[in-house]
């Protein structure tokens, strides 16, 4: 097969939508940066043509822009120009194996990027490339960059102004009102606007930024009842004058990146230099060798560290696929009285060293700590298909264990994708939220009873207790434990394709116009 038709194969099921959606300038800054040029830049240097070439091909295949205007976003004077630019970019692909894997990679990297994008909001656009943008709904006025505010005035017809919160610190201090503009200030502070913080990546801000936002509240006289917070999380606090809107935002990207998974056959490598995949339904004819999989990334986290001190205990490496990234520092007992009681923490603490020393323990991120900035390392859809497919039960350790937090994050949906039983540390009530939203659990195999234990020591315990069980299971056991799971894991597979169309954005809105609404009722909007 040719290069252009891969290109084709592999891009023919999004056309229509993603020729829509897809920005040019995005295109170009990908170019720009893999072929580390200018594509405007007035040379003949090799890596310029090269660049300009591709950004030309790219465009005509990813959006609806007419030769003219591709020529203008790649500094070409004429259209007859850029029909030969991206003529010798077919040809390139011919012949330069490298110049095709560029090529296949920036367009696969579009197709993630749009899978990641509402189709009516394109919110996450902001979450991708960092760039300030502006909203498609008639609501939303603006974004903010990470840690600053944008200045954006207000429209007189849309009362909410919207903040993407992707880091908790920029609100520390005064920063929040220092980079507000002073038209948005005075309509807060008259009450004629609501802002929105979009926190739809975690789960909901804890006591310190709702205690920091009343502050920030009392302090420049604004209302908190003119603020609202989108979170995944359902810890709602009671107490709280700002308003909480909760959905799963991870459910339909989690199942957009299975339905794109499913129907691509061409993937880029990632920064770990292996192609990211999912496992087939014939996982169930091999037989397994390892009895767990479980990957973590910040250990910092009580409950992961204290799996990594459990499975040190027992001696359990040999028995799973375990990552264990990042930790600062072996910790002390009382960091650990989250998931310990003062005696199991001084039982457990004495491996402390042993487990600390054993870090970072890596298996699908093998270059991390040599060449990759770890603030630059996303987890959320990597998917290194050997771990998964010898591993039997996956052991998912959430991002939170607080009680009554539920937080369906891409962690949950990992074993879900790749068709694997599961056994969860995580908030109690988290399996009920699964089963609530059409998911089947393992109740048959695992005692989930810890599901229901709001003690997060009692709950820890029990978990443990579960894995230990299955530990004890020759590789034989496991595998036919692992094949009473198939028909739950393919229906939960299917089940989870069946969110592709769920939207989190338009569920949330309808929360926030009653808010609004009920604002202006009271006189407080």
């Amino acid at each position: 097969m040719s290069a252009q038709k891969e290109i084709y194969e592999a891009n023919k099921m999004r056309n229509d939508r993603l020729s829509k959606n897809v920005k040019p300038v995005k295109i170009v800054q990908l170019v720009e940066d893999l072929f580390n040029t200018d594509v405007k830049a007035k040379n003949r240097r090799q890596t310029t043509v090269f660049g300009r070439q591709a950004a030309a091909f790219l465009l005509r295949n990813y959006t609806r822009l007419s030769l003219s205007e591709i020529a203008t976003y790649v500094g070409i004077s004429h259209h007859t120009t850029t029909l030969y630019s991206i003529r010798k970019c077919q040809d390139l692909m011919e012949t330069e194996v490298w110049y095709k894997e560029k090529i296949l990679q920036i367009s696969t990297e579009l197709d993630e990027y749009n899978l990641l994008c509402s189709e009516k909001y394109n919110w996450n656009q902001f979450v991708m490339d960092g760039k300030t943008k502006k909203t498609n709904h008639t609501f939303f006025i603006s974004y903010i960059i990470p840690n600053e505010l944008a200045t954006t005035d207000i429209n007189e017809k849309n009362l909410i102004y919207l903040c993407e919160a992707f880091t908790p610190p920029v609100f520390y201090g005064n920063k929040f009102v220092e980079n507000m503009s002073e038209n948005v200030y005075n309509k807060l502070k008259n009450k004629e606007i609501i802002v929105l913080f979009n926190w739809f990546s975690e789960p909901q801000y804890d006591e310190i930024f709702n205690n920091i936002m009343e502050k920030l509240c009392k302090e420049n006289n604004f209302n908190p009842s003119n603020f609202a917070v989108f979170t995944s999380g359902n810890n709602i606090i009671n107490t709280s004058k700002l308003h909480y809107i909760s959905d799963h935002f991870f459910i339909p990207t989690s199942a957009n990146f299975l339905k794109y998974f499913l129907q691509n056959k061409i993937f880029k490598p990632n920064q770990f230099d292996y192609v990211c995949e999912i496992v087939n339904q014939d996982v169930f004819d091999n037989k397994k060798t390892k009895h767990f999989i479980s990957l973590n990334r910040h250990v910092d986290r009580p409950h992961r560290y204290g799996l990594g001190l459990f499975l040190e205990k027992h001696n359990m490496w040999e028995k799973g696929n375990f990552t264990f990234l990042v930790c600062d520092k072996p910790k002390k007992n009382d960091e650990l009285i989250e998931v310990f009681d003062e005696n199991t923490a001084n039982e457990y603490s004495i491996y402390g060293d042993a487990f600390h020393k054993k870090i970072p323990l890596e298996i699908d991120t093998q270059k991390l700590m040599n060449n990759v900035q770890f603030s630059n390392f996303g987890t959320s859809h990597i998917y290194y298909k050997p771990i998964y497919e010898n591993s039997a039960f996956n052991i998912i350790t959430e991002t939170t264990f607080k009680n009554n937090t539920v937080f369906l994050s891409e962690k949950t949906f990992h074993p879900i994708i790749n068709l694997q039983p599961f056994i969860m540390f995580a908030s109690n009530g988290q399996l009920k939220e699964l089963q609530k939203l059409g998911f089947k659990t393992f109740g048959d195999i695992i005692d989930e009873s810890y599901d229901n234990e709001t003690n997060s020591k009692k709950r820890f315990e029990m978990v443990c207790n579960e894995i230990k069980k299955l530990s004890e299971l020759n590789i034989d056991e496991i595998n036919k434990l692992f094949l009473k799971c198939k028909d739950v894991c393919i229906y939960n597979r299917n089940h989870l394709l069946s969110f592709t169309k769920y939207d989190v954005y338009e569920n949330s809105i309808e929360k926030l116009k009653k808010i609004k609404w009920n604002l202006q009722e009271k006189k407080l909007l």
